[in-house]
């Protein structure tokens, strides 16, 4: 007897409302849905119906889905055929608006991944292809094998010739010399260490080499008003073992982290921009947004991927501002991908401690009380940034007026400082500003009402009155309260 087609009862197809001609040469005959109809006998005929109709229906998608992607790819030939066999099942139909296949199979490829951190595996070479290429894989390797003891022999021989000649060949122009050729030398070796990773990799060092700081013009140490003692650190971990390498040598290595810590607007950035200025090195500048990522894992390769291009680009200086928001407390709230993210921060943190790299992290935070010891030990030096005391205020109000055309003598100034007992830098900042708009208020008074305006309109600098005026509406932003707990924090947990 002759092999019977397996499929439906097409008899049963009229409670269906589907008629015979309907799927010529096709077979929708799924064993699921049969496996299940025969467990469940008792199934109601509306549910059985319902799940018939629901596999025709995915079929019928799967078509038109297929038929579109040849006609993108023009394959005429094969989507003629494909017309011709399933017409009367996909006729009068088509794809909806932003569906294809390509980007299904993308939806597909994410989730697996998101799910099992695992890139699935779509398509594979067929066992002849393989052999194949295993065997010429082999002839690849005698060959290669047999050129290298030619290319010794020849080498031998042309050395015994060759000794009449008595010349060597020095680099012409050395990478330490120059910083600006030191720094292209540089990124040639991140482009190529790049190649190394997987393309999933090189985009997290993309994304990494963004955050490299190229200009450094901007900040210098004159800058940095009433910080002294910081600076000095800073020099000693950044500055002065590159210039001195052989006074930093076992017990006395740089500092490998510094922490800087205190209330808003105290210099703590500012610091950091003197460092990528006055520092020749490779200066990392990261904030929180940097490591966050909707996928799994993608946090703790970035740390990775930062810290290797950090030891390929030394000397090199990492900024983490605001840390405290990307490196806060454990508790038990915590997800198992924000430990993930702390034990490997940790871990290239303390390989900086016990290695001889030229790698120095420097951070930054108002809230110290929310980082653990964990984190505090791989910071060698804590140094609170307290507010400026009277002698720095007036220093600060010197330095932010000095670009002003005014009249104001030291003893003002001086009465200032006074004044201002608990304003940081940026508050004493607000302030001459403040005080340098009323100026400019009463000019654009005396335009609106003349209704006329000329370039070369003068502006006075700010007055004695501008300046107390400024002070008074003017609120800081630390109360002795907080100054209090950073004062209470730096005593227990402090290292300057």
């Amino acid at each position: 007897m002759g092999s019977e087609k397996k499929g439906w009862d097409y008899s049963q197809l009229r409670k269906y409302d589907i008629s015979l001609e309907q799927i010529p040469r096709l077979d929708y005959q799924d064993p699921k849905v049969d496996e299940l109809m025969a467990e469940n006998k008792e199934t109601p005929k509306k549910y059985t119906q319902h799940t018939h109709r629901d596999i025709f229906e995915r079929k019928r998608a799967i078509l038109l889905l297929v038929a579109s992607f040849l006609r993108e790819q023009s394959l005429t030939n094969t989507l003629k055929c494909l017309e011709t066999e399933a017409d009367p099942i996909i006729s009068g139909y088509e794809l909806c608006d932003n569906v294809d296949l390509d980007s299904i199979l993308q939806e597909f490829m994410s989730f697996q991944y998101t799910k099992f951190n695992k890139v699935p595996k779509i398509i594979k070479q067929l066992e002849q292809v393989q052999a194949k290429t295993k065997k010429y894989r082999s002839q690849n390797s005698v060959e290669t094998k047999q050129s290298k003891v030619n290319v010794t022999q020849c080498e031998q021989e042309t050395k015994s010739d060759n000794k009449q000649f008595d010349f060597q060949i020095k680099r012409m122009l050395s990478t330490d010399s120059d910083p600006e050729v030191k720094k292209e030398y540089n990124r040639v070796q991140t482009s190529a260490f790049c190649l190394t990773y997987s393309k999933e990799w090189q985009e997290l060092a993309d994304a990494v080499k963004k955050e490299i700081i190229d200009d450094y013009s901007g900040t210098s140490w004159k800058d940095c008003i009433g910080l002294e003692k910081p600076q000095q650190l800073l020099k000693e971990s950044v500055i002065y073992p590159v210039m001195y390498p052989h006074l930093f040598t076992g017990l006395t290595r740089p500092w490998k982290g510094i922490l800087l810590y205190g209330p808003p607007g105290t210099g703590k950035t500012h610091l950091a921009k003197a460092v990528a200025c006055e520092s020749n090195t490779t200066f990392i500048n990261l904030t929180s947004s940097t490591f966050v990522s909707k996928w799994r894992g993608e946090s703790e390769k970035m740390i990775k991927v930062l810290f290797d291009l950090a030891r390929l680009e030394a000397p090199t200086t990492i900024f983490i501002d605001e840390i405290d928001a990307v490196f806060c407390q454990g508790n038990g709230s915590n997800q198992d991908a924000s430990r993930r993210f702390r034990c490997e921060l940790l871990i290239q943190m303390d390989g900086l401690l016990q290695g001889n790299e030229s790698i120095f992290v420097l951070a930054s935070t108002n809230k110290p009380w929310d980082l653990d010891a964990a984190l505090l030990r791989r910071f060698e030096k804590r140094i609170l940034i307290n507010l400026p005391n009277q002698e720095n205020r007036y220093e600060l109000f010197k330095y932010f007026l000095k670009n002003c055309a005014h009249s104001i003598d030291e003893e003002v100034l001086k009465k200032a400082a006074e004044m201002t007992g608990s304003f940081s830098g940026s508050d004493l900042k607000l302030v001459c500003k403040e005080a340098c708009m009323k100026s400019i208020r009463s000019a654009l008074k005396k335009i609106e009402i003349s209704e006329t305006f000329s370039k070369k309109t003068e502006v006075s600098g700010p007055s004695i009155e501008d300046i107390f005026n400024a002070i008074q509406t003017t609120n800081p932003l630390t109360d002795k309260q907080l100054l209090n707990k950073y004062l209470e924090w730096n005593k227990r947990f402090g290292s300057c």
